[in-house]
């Protein structure tokens, strides 16, 4: 088995919830969490730097790992803010990136008990490159 890879999806707003396509539209943050042990160092050999944030550049190739982790409902990829993607690293090899997205996911509605309804929305989250025997993916 590879690395765990953490997700969260912290919702900021829900600007659309359209129950005649049956689709959410979300804005917020899409956050993984994993552990590259490469990347780790003594920080007491670097002046005491426990952390470095680290521009991401997905064109070069020398670039860090990151997951390629998606929702496989969504109805495009992640409409990413490539000015915000800053991978923070730390002393121990533990990675993180938080990214601004907005995106939208069919979702079946329940609504014949409406106003009084629960909705449930269900996703299915995974990479599109790797199969689990190189990274487990779990929610945070």
């Amino acid at each position: 088995m590879g690395a765990t890879v953490r997700v969260q999806l912290a919702i900021q707003s829900i600007p659309l919830f359209d129950t005649q396509t049956q689709t959410l539209e979300v804005y917020g943050w899409w956050r993984q969490y994993w552990t590259d042990h490469r990347l780790a160092w003594d920080e007491e050999k670097y002046d005491g730097i426990g952390f470095v944030a680290l521009k991401y550049n997905p064109e070069d190739f020398n670039s860090i790992w990151l997951p390629d982790i998606n929702v496989y409902e969504a109805q495009s990829r992640f409409e990413n803010f490539p000015d915000a993607s800053v991978v923070s690293v730390y002393s121990d090899g533990s990675c993180f990136i938080s990214r601004p997205i907005k995106n939208s996911f069919v979702c079946a509605l329940e609504v014949s008990r409406f106003p009084f309804d629960t909705q449930a929305c269900e996703f299915t989250v995974g990479s599109w490159s790797f199969n689990g025997d190189y990274f487990d993916v779990k929610p945070k």
